[in-house]
C-alpha cells in the first residue's frame, strides 16, 4: 500500500480543484460503487438472498472506516479519492494547507477514528508528500548502476524492520505492535518509504515495453476491486493453507481472472473501471 502511494504522489501533477474532484470522482468512486455492487452480488448468489445483512455492514463499516463486507479490498480507491485532492492542495499552496493537513492527521491518529477512511487517507499522506518531494532521490535511485544492489539493501532492511514493528494495517489504521506508537510511527513509514524503494529499484528488471507488463498496469484498477471474488472462492473450496507453490500458482490465476473481467468490461463499459 506504501507504494501505490507514494508512486502516486511521484505522478502528481497540479489540478485546479473542482475538474480535479470531477475527475477523481470519476476514477476512483464510480468503481469503488461498481466494485462494492459486485461483490454484493457475490453474496446474493452464494446465500441464495438478497443478503441485506451483508448490505447494512457494508454501508456501515464503511462509514466508520471499518473491514468492507461486500468487497475488503476496495477501501484503498477511497483513501486514494481523499489523498489525491488534500496532496493537490497541500502541493499547491504548503503555505496555507500544511497546518491544517497535520492538525487533520494528528487528529485522526489521537482519536482513533477512519470515518470513511480519511483516517487511512491521513496515514497514506506521507507516502504521496515523499513521492511528490523525494522524486530526484528516486530517479538517481532507481537508474544508479547499482540499483538491484541498493533494492537488495533495502530487502534486507525491511525484513528487519517488519520483524521489529510486526503487522501493520493501513485499512484498519494499525502503525505496528510495539508498546510505543510513536515507535510504531517511525518504523511504519521507515519500512513504507525503505519497502517502496527496493520495489522501484527492482522494477528496472523488468521490461517496461513488454505487451503482459502493459497488459497488467491497463488492467491494474480491476486487480485492485476484483480479486476479492476468486480469492473467496478459493477460500470456501481449497481452504487457506495451501503451501507456497500453490499459492503462487493461484495468485497467477487471480491476476488472469481480473484482466480477463475488465478487458470484458473495459469494451460494454469502460467508465464503470473509471475509464472514459
Amino acid at each position: 500500500m506504501p507504494f501505490f502511494f507514494l508512486v502516486s504522489g511521484y505522478l502528481h501533477r497540479n489540478a485546479e480543484t473542482v475538474p480535479l474532484i470531477l475527475k477523481m470522482a470519476k476514477r476512483m468512486l464510480v468503481p469503488f460503487c461498481f466494485f462494492i455492487v459486485i461483490g454484493y452480488l457475490y453474496f446474493v448468489v452464494k446465500n441464495h438472498s438478497l443478503s441485506l445483512d451483508t448490505l447494512y455492514n457494508t454501508a456501515r463499516n464503511i462509514v466508520y472506516g471499518k473491514s468492507i463486507t461486500a468487497n475488503v479490498i476496495i477501501w484503498f480507491l477511497l483513501a486514494m479519492f481523499f489523498v489525491r485532492i488534500l496532496g493537490n492542495f497541500f502541493i499547491k499552496q504548503p503555505k496555507y494547507w500544511s497546518v491544517p493537513i497535520i492538525l487533520l492527521f494528528v487528529l485522526f491518529v489521537v482519536a482513533r477514528k477512519n470515518y470513511f477512511f480519511l483516517g487511512s487517507a491521513m496515514m497514506a499522506m506521507p507516502f504521496y508528500l515523499a513521492g511528490y518531494y523525494g522524486r530526484r532521490i528516486i530517479d538517481a535511485a532507481v537508474n544508479n548502476r547499482y540499483g538491484v544492489l541498493i533494492g537488495l539493501l533495502c530487502l534486507i532492511a525491511t525484513i528487519a524492520i517488519s520483524s521489529i514493528n510486526g503487522k501493520v494495517s493501513m485499512m484498519g489504521f494499525r502503525f505496528g505492535r510495539t508498546s510505543y506508537e510513536w515507535l510504531n510511527m517511525v518504523l511504519f513509514y521507515s519500512n513504507g518509504i525503505i519497502g517502496s524503494l527496493m520495489l522501484l529499484c527492482f522494477s528496472g528488471l523488468i521490461k517496461k515495453e513488454s505487451k503482459l507488463v502493459k497488459l497488467v498496469s491497463r488492467c491494474s484498477i480491476s486487480i485492485v476491486g476484483f480479486q476479492a471474488i476468486p480469492i473467496r472462492l478459493w477460500g470456501s473450496y481449497a481452504g487457506p493453507d495451501s503451501g507456497y507453490g500453490v499459492s503462487i500458482l493461484f495468485s497467477v490465476f487471480v491476476v488472469a481472472c481480473c484482466v480477463g473481467f475488465h478487458l470484458m468490461v473495459e469494451k460494454k463499459a469502460n467508465w464503470l473501471l473509471g475509464g472514459r
